[in-house]
């Protein structure tokens, strides 16, 4: 199709400005030629090449007529201008067109005179004369030129060559197309090159082939380049098949190379998955080993106390036997002694003939543990990637049910030390409050999250003093952690002991030990505004991003490698406007705050949506911009509802229990299993007893 925009036009086929888009780029030191004014005005604006019947639009604008005609014919098929029209390629002036002559009723509209001056320039620019007139001392400009026999004609020489039975088969063509790019022969400059020599493998001009190889094998030369095309063509079709090949080896080894990274980390979170299970099974062992020893031994020592209770019993009465037989002996008692000689004999026989004391079987046996020196983890073995391994491997993510990432989640022991229980809840009771804003040690500015281990100690998030802070279960200031290296803003407590949190001013998860050393900081800009996180039975990391544009929530192993990304922004069940806070529960559902959208969403270990509750609204079971979410030890939900000012309790389906407090814009909460729950609302934070411990 012709250019149809100035840009396409004004430009050749290498991006130079004007001209026939055909020279070589110049140095840098020397600037390009430009076209001289008198090159441009003789050149088709379409195809940048000398104008070969050259039609004048009415905007005087000119082109060639078999340019003209494509670049009419291409706006018609393409319909973006009404029938019979199309703009000027250089000025974009609508021209129209009659529908029964076409472009040829353009030539009324033109001035003949200014056709036949562009002609007459044309004719002076190209200055070439007739080589056949040249050898009869003549100059006389040639009209056209023969590409066999490669000479130039004028109008009368033309005709003579045109009538000559000789040169029928031959081409001959106007002047002004001739092929600049003929080959010239290397040794006779003037002439072109027309035959090539089979004897020498070499290109021939006409005296060379008369002159030194008049006995050789020669042939025409667009003949031997034609056969020699076919050659190489050939050649080339050959190939195709091995380029085939090569693109599926590519395309296989692109394949391997995917399947093996999938095979690698489905491997490697195998392994963990085993070790944690394994983990969970020696726990579960040890617990059960330990309850049985507690057993047995409480049994026993039960036994042997009513044996020392039995022996104690036998020795006093021997003792006080012992003791009247000793008392009738004094010279005062021989009447007594007289009387009850015969009593005091049979007691001392019987005791005497009795068997000796015997330590019960149940006393002498114990249970002692035999530790086994192998551990069962699991081995590696070699295998070959197979058409059917591969796509075992390919079916495992949508085959295996609750998995992450096609791996089924660890399964280990609950996050509580107790089975849920129905738990009473009372009225809340001030247990103790931290309420002075300042950025010394027991003092408050922006707590954002707080965490809480069972024994009562808590740790907050403050944002504005970028620190962790830590009180035991009276209120008293702890430690500080993280001072001036975190901009906090959720936190949690992990297995170990340590603290995570969300670090919002490198946009990452930081863990600290207790005493405020860094353990671990994942890789900078991970995330892009990290809010919530929360640690699962298996050791991994839920953590909320609510970034302008990506609002998810993620899933990572310790060391920050991410398994698993579901959510984006919306309000659909899978997507999330402002997700602050997250949470999870003993059956490791993660719980979000979907701060936005007023509501709490639910999903499963692997972040397939299970349900949502709550709507925009101040009424029971509504929500205004939720913010911290946790879980009591069984199960329900509790929520900071911030714009309601209130605490609210639902149910694990969400349904609302009760109102728990009214408090001026809550923002973290937390409950332990002792029956204590911590809110912060920015300036202070509160510790209320709202159930008793458990048992």
């Amino acid at each position: 199709m012709a250019a149809k925009y100035p840009e396409d036009m004004e430009y050749g086929a290498n991006g130079e400005a004007g001209g026939s888009g055909g020279a070589s780029p110049t140095c840098p030191q020397t600037p390009p030629k430009s076209p001289q004014p008198e090159e441009e005005a003789m050149n088709c604006s379409i195809c940048c090449e000398p104008f070969v019947n050259p039609k004048v639009l009415p905007c005087h604008h000119t082109f060639c007529t078999a340019c003209l005609e494509k670049y009419f014919h291409s706006y018609q098929q393409d319909g973006t201008q009404p029938p019979g029209t199309f703009p000027c390629p250089v000025c974009r002036s609508v021209i129209s067109v009659d529908a029964e002559n076409g472009l040829d009723a353009l030539t009324e509209g033109a001035p003949s005179e200014q056709i036949q001056e562009l002609v007459a320039k044309i004719s002076v620019h190209k200055k070439v004369n007739c080589d056949v007139c040249k050898y009869r001392q003549q100059e006389i400009r040639a009209q056209d030129h023969c590409s066999i026999c490669g000479i130039n004609y004028c109008e009368h020489c033309s005709a003579d060559h045109s009538d000559h039975s000789l040169f029928h088969t031959h081409t001959v063509i106007p002047v002004i197309q001739m092929d600049n790019t003929a080959l010239k022969c290397d040794f006779h400059q003037a002439e072109h090159v027309k035959y090539f020599c089979s004897t020498c493998l070499a290109p021939l001009c006409t005296v060379c082939a008369v002159a030194e190889h008049r006995t050789h094998s020669m042939m025409d030369l667009q003949t031997a380049l034609s056969s020699k095309k076919t050659a190489i063509q050939a050649k080339i079709e050959s190939m195709s098949d091995m380029v085939r090949q090569q693109e599926e080896m590519l395309a296989r080894l692109e394949d391997i190379h995917s399947v093996r990274e999938a095979a690698v980390k489905k491997t490697r979170l195998e392994i963990e998955r085993h070790a944690t299970n394994l983990i969970a099974q020696l726990h579960t062992r040890k617990q059960i080993l330990l309850d049985e020893v507690d057993k047995t031994h409480t049994a026993a020592v039960k036994q042997v106390n009513l044996e020392k209770e039995h022996c104690m019993f036998q020795l006093a009465n021997m003792k006080s036997l012992w003791k009247f037989g000793a008392k009738l002996l004094e010279p005062s008692q021989s009447l007594q002694l007289l009387a009850m000689h015969d009593d005091v004999t049979k007691m001392v026989d019987g005791i005497v003939t009795s068997a000796p004391p015997k330590l019960p079987v149940e006393c002498m046996s114990m249970q002692m543990f035999v530790p086994k020196e192998t551990l069962a983890l699991g081995e590696l073995q070699q295998c070959q990637l197979s058409s059917a391994l591969l796509n075992k491997v390919g079916q495992v993510a949508a085959n295996t049910p609750n998995g992450i990432g096609g791996l089924q989640a660890p399964a280990v022991t609950s996050r509580y030390h107790h089975a849920p229980m129905n738990l009473k809840w009372h009225n809340p009771r001030l247990y103790w409050k931290v309420g002075k804003v300042g950025d010394k040690r027991g003092e408050i500015n922006e707590a954002y999250d707080v965490a809480m281990t069972a024994n009562g100690t808590v740790v907050i998030a403050e944002w504005l003093n970028q620190r962790l802070q830590i009180f035991d279960s009276t209120g008293a200031t702890k430690d500080v952690v993280g001072q001036n290296l975190v901009q906090p803003w959720g936190v949690a407590i992990t297995r170990e002991g340590n603290l995570a949190t969300t670090d919002e001013r490198d946009r990452t998860v930081k863990i600290f030990s207790p005493k405020g050393r860094c353990l671990t900081s994942w890789k900078k800009t991970m995330f892009g505004w990290p809010r919530g996180i929360a640690i699962n039975r298996a050791g991994q990391y839920i953590v909320t991003d609510t970034q302008h544009g990506r609002h998810t929530v993620s899933i990572h192993m310790s060391d920050g490698q991410c398994i698993r990304q579901f959510g984006s922004q919306g309000s659909g069940n899978q997507q999330f406007h402002w997700p602050r806070y997250v949470t999870v529960d003993h059956h490791d559902r993660i719980i979000v705050s979907d701060s936005s959208n007023h509501c709490i969403k639910v999903f499963d270990p692997t972040g397939q949506f299970l349900f949502k509750f709550g709507s925009c609204g101040g009424a029971s079971g509504q929500m205004r911009h939720p913010r911290g979410v946790c879980v009591d030890p069984n199960g329900n939900i509790l929520l900071a509802d911030q714009d309601n000012d209130r605490v609210t309790l639902y149910s694990p389906e969400g349904r609302v229990i009760r109102q728990v407090l009214s408090l001026q814009r809550p923002w973290g909460i937390c409950v332990s299993e002792g029956g204590l729950l911590a809110v912060t609302h920015k300036p202070a934070l509160n510790v209320f007893r709202v159930f008793d411990p458990m048992p």
